[in-house]
């Protein structure tokens, strides 16, 4: 029974881990080329009320790959993300300065 519970617990611990793994974000190194910005109308459920979002993409190149990147920047709560606008214009200020080799993007 105890061999079974410290199986039952490393199989929990790294099917846990596996999500976070997966789900956590990751660093890139790129070169910011642009930026845009796409408004959706959506309706709230049953409601029928109508919800606005905007939903900027950061456009980039790999600084080692050259590979073109296109990057979903949204204001988010689940990951407590409110500065959507803010790094936009940070990005758009790489983009127009095209300084160095790039910066690094998380």
């Amino acid at each position: 029974m105890r061999k079974l519970r410290i199986t039952l617990a490393i199989l929990g611990t790294l099917a846990i881990a596996g999500t976070l793994y997966y789900f956590m974000p990751r660093a890139n190194k790129v070169r910011v080329t642009g930026i845009d910005v796409k408004r959706s109308d959506e309706k709230a459920g049953t409601s029928g009320e109508h919800k606005i979002r905007d939903v900027r993409f950061i456009y980039a190149t790999d600084a080692d790959t050259n590979e073109a990147l296109a990057f979903r920047n949204e204001d988010n709560p689940w990951y407590f993300k409110f500065d959507s606008g803010d790094l936009a214009a940070e990005a758009s200020q790489l983009a127009s300065n095209n300084l160095g080799p790039g910066c690094l993007h998380r």
